[in-house]
């Protein structure tokens, strides 16, 4: 079958289905087939939405779009070069719906209007567009389209991508909702708007090779949503006097500003210090103002520049504002090498900290007490964490509910403290060096400590040997027997979930230490305890379980840690084990497993 043939059937089957959109974007078939189908006088009445694939398109293959779809109300189509075709204007593509009922054009080629005036604008096509997204207008191309749709009745939604454009005036669209526009200026560049109904405007300025600085000015009295980005570098700019004045004018209906930009913390204390004076006192909150920096892998970062941008953030919150979320706050030690990242602090609530971090924030846990709202801290490679540092942090953070805290390898942090009324889940991964602890937690209903050990007595450990495992510590094996025989050091009465986990994986020679063995007696249990996971504890000497009424699951797995007969795994009493209680065991000797289940 021809392409031809194949294009025919597709709309065949089209026009006998009756259906309501089509989305023709991700066909291959060619331009001239195209020109084929195109050609056929039977019309399809039925669709309503268009999606057109990327060809290149003619004039005259446009013009014959609405004799084929004369219904439709919503039309996306783009347009590739081929390198001999000429290029269609925008007028080639907008003008031959002027006489359909279009609600939303959509048009990803058209750089320009047109070397000729535009036609007259029917009725019908003023009354029926509320939506109209261009891209790549060249200059003046968006002045000539204004021009041409004039006042338009009902179009509310209005998208550009303009091309050096050396002013913007947006002044006649009495019924526009939002404007979304990116600017790819070569100079100097100044947008005017007078849209009293105007209440979301998204202002992007894409990378230029000379430094640009855009000029907003106009009135906006019903705007909302306010967005500036700045993208790939710092040559091009906001004007932050005429940015100011013009959100002056909108302090009382805004409810949210978003930022990205170079640096964004001038401006945004900027912005924040007018929408704090001019703002009604009368209503109950500040916009959300939402701060993204981009990652900075070279210069800067010094220790006093990471402190005037923490300054910044403080004074932004201390006006009243929430930081929604507060993102990318980027720490850099030294250059070339990115240490830490502050992220995800959605209205202050989640602090997620990410890289190697040697300074900042954990080397100073006391200015955690700036998010007295925080809920949940994360931290990966906690490396500059010590064990004064986390009293510190869960001091600074009364509100905190979730705590994790991953490789914190650093030899101070040797005593793991969980002092909090409010902790309710807390895990922590590759502490090595951990040697006590102290548990006062009394909301804490979920404890993880994966590969949480510390090193063996000097001496203890057996010739090098990397066929064989790790020899861990015995810290979990310690943390389990002090929950379940009573021991004053752990209080964790909602405990309902504790995972105690170990990787048998490393290098070393695999002994049995009788200085490291642990019974574990249950002789208090706990009450409230519902799920319970160890796996590789190598130091157990013997597992008794009972006293644990709300056990609903118990999983262990192992490895044979002392040689053959003598797991201790198969000594594990589990009679006392509540009914209905899943039990799911495994050893990674096979056969060592010979246990009288309840």
């Amino acid at each position: 079958m021809s392409t031809e043939d194949t294009i025919s059937l597709a709309l065949d089957q089209l026009r006998e289905s009756n259906a309501v959109e089509a989305l023709l974007d991700d066909t291959e078939w060619p331009v001239d087939a195209w020109r084929c189908a195109l050609a056929q006088d039977a019309a399809i009445p039925s669709v309503r939405t268009l999606v057109l694939p990327e060809l290149t398109w003619t004039a005259a293959l446009l013009a014959r779009l609405p004799k084929l779809f004369p219904s439709v109300e919503s039309l996306t189509i783009a347009w590739k070069s081929d390198g001999v075709s000429a290029r269609p204007t925008l007028a080639d593509a907008l003008v031959p719906w002027w006489d359909a009922g279009l609600t939303k054009f959509d048009c990803a080629f058209a750089r320009e209007w047109g070397a000729t005036e535009p036609p007259a604008r029917p009725a019908r096509f003023a009354d029926t567009l509320e939506a109209l997204v261009l891209r790549d207008l060249r200059r003046d191309g968006l002045a000539e389209v204004l021009r041409a749709v004039g006042a338009l009745a009902r179009l509310s939604e209005l998208t550009v991508g303009v091309i050096d454009e050396p002013s913007v005036a947006l002044t006649r669209l009495p019924s526009l909702r939002s404007f979304t526009c990116e600017f790819d200026p070569k100079a100097k560049l100044v947008a005017t708007f007078d849209s009293p109904s105007l209440r979301s405007l998204s202002v992007a300025l894409r990378r230029r090779a000379v430094p640009v600085c855009l000029r907003l000015s106009g009135t906006l009295p019903s705007l909302e949503t306010l967005s500036l980005q700045q993208r790939h570098d710092d040559r091009t700019s906001f004007d932050t006097p005429s940015l100011v004045a013009l959100i002056a004018g909108a302090a009382n209906t805004l409810t949210s500003v978003t930022l990205s930009t170079g640096d964004p913390w001038p401006l945004a204390l900027s912005i924040a210090e007018c929408l704090a004076a001019r703002r009604d006192p009368s209503l109950s909150t500040l916009p959300a103002l939402t701060v993204a920096r981009r990652y900075a892998y070279d210069g800067g970062g010094t220790a006093a520049e990471r402190a005037e941008d923490f300054a910044r953030m403080c004074a932004i919150r201390g006006l009243g504002f929430k930081l929604d979320p507060l993102s990318w706050l980027t720490v850099v030690d030294r250059p070339a090498h990115l240490l830490a990242t502050l992220e995800e602090m959605a209205t202050l609530e989640g602090v997620s900290l990410r890289g190697e971090i040697h300074s900042f924030l954990l080397e100073q846990p006391a200015l955690f007490a700036h998010f007295p709202a925080a809920r949940s801290v994360n931290v990966f490679h906690a490396r500059a964490l010590t064990s004064d540092g986390l009293d510190a942090l869960l001091r600074a953070l009364p509100a905190l509910a979730h705590l994790t805290l991953i490789n914190g390898s650093n030899p101070a942090m040797d005593r793991l403290t969980l002092r909090s009324q409010s902790l309710e889940s807390a895990r922590f991964t590759h502490f090595h060096q951990l040697k006590t602890w102290a548990f006062d937690a009394p909301a804490l209903r979920r404890l993880e400590l994966d590969n949480c050990e510390t090193n063996p007595a000097e001496g203890a450990t057996a010739p090098f040997n990397t066929d064989a495992f790790w020899l861990y510590g015995d810290f979990s094996e310690r943390v389990c027997k002090s929950i379940f025989d009573g021991e004053p050091q752990s209080h964790l009465p909602a405990l309902r979930e504790l995972y105690l986990w170990n990787n048998p994986f490393g290098y070393g020679q695999l002994a049995a230490l009788e200085a490291l063995r642990v019974d574990v007696t249950c002789a208090v249990g706990h009450r409230t305890l519902e799920t319970l996971a160890i796996q590789n504890l190598a130091h157990l000497r013997s597992l008794t379980l009972k006293n644990v009424p709300n056990l609903r699951r118990l999983s262990v797995s192992t490895t044979d840690d002392e040689g053959p007969g003598t797991t201790w795994l198969a000594q594990a009493d589990l009679a006392g084990l509540p009914e209905g209680c899943e039990i799911d065991l495994c050893s990674l000797t096979p056969g060592r497993v010979g246990l009288t289940l309840p």
